[in-house]
């Protein structure tokens, strides 16, 4: 069923404008989501088809992702509210984090040993709520995972094919902080995912980011 309002499961912060409802610039949330919960199940596009969803818009409909951005959703993640401007002096966001999702995925990131979202990272984990980030698409030699999925406050996914094979476009194990945090997903394949696109087509896509998202619902029942 479709929601009536959004409050609580949309934020569109900075830089997106704060939108009432759900936007999608380029289609990349779309089939993110559509992996972990997309319905119908006869289609077989969603791990967890009846799960529910909530989503905050880091990247902008313009094509770039503001740190600023990505802070302010990753925030809203761990305690959600309603969606409006908070910088609107009308704008009642009346936080609620008993609303906060179990599970906070996220299909971005960029460079390495970045340090610029431990700060909010950290009190997601205090808050005992699970967060996965692809490890980027660099991969074939060592030391390639991207931040913040090389942090050991998350759980960093990688790719496997279905002869559990590491995918040659991802990374090969890293070593940080003494600390292994590569999770290589092994239940499915990673390489080429059927996936949700805008305007209820489903397409074939070849790319290791398409395997991020599907670590999470079996990450749920842990």
């Amino acid at each position: 069923m479709r929601a009536q309002d959004h409050d609580y499961n949309w934020f569109g912060p900075g830089s997106s404008g704060y939108p009432s409802e759900p936007t999608d610039g380029n289609g990349h949330g779309t089939h993110v989501t559509g992996t972990m919960a997309g319905q119908p199940v006869s289609v077989g596009i969603g791990m967890a088809p009846a799960a529910e969803w909530v989503a905050a818009a880091g990247c902008n409909p313009f094509g770039s992702c503001p740190t600023l951005d990505l802070t302010m959703a990753l925030q809203w993640s761990g305690c959600p509210t309603r969606t409006c401007d908070p910088d609107d002096p009308e704008c009642l966001s009346n936080p609620d984090c008993t609303r906060a999702p179990d599970i906070v995925g996220n299909s971005w990131g960029g460079g390495q040993g970045s340090s610029a979202f431990w700060d909010v990272l950290g009190v997601l984990k205090e808050e005992e709520i699970i967060v996965t980030f692809a490890m980027g698409n660099s991969g074939g030699t060592c030391g390639t995972a991207n931040s913040p999925g090389d942090s050991d406050l998350v759980i960093g996914v990688g790719a496997s094919d279905s002869c559990v094979r590491l995918s040659c476009l991802d990374f090969l194990l890293v070593l940080m902080l003494d600390v292994v945090v590569v999770f290589v997903m092994r239940l499915a394949d990673g390489v080429v995912v059927r996936v949700q696109a805008i305007g209820a087509r489903v397409v074939l896509l070849p790319r290791p980011w398409r395997r991020h998202p599907r670590c999470r619902p079996p990450a749920a029942l842990h």
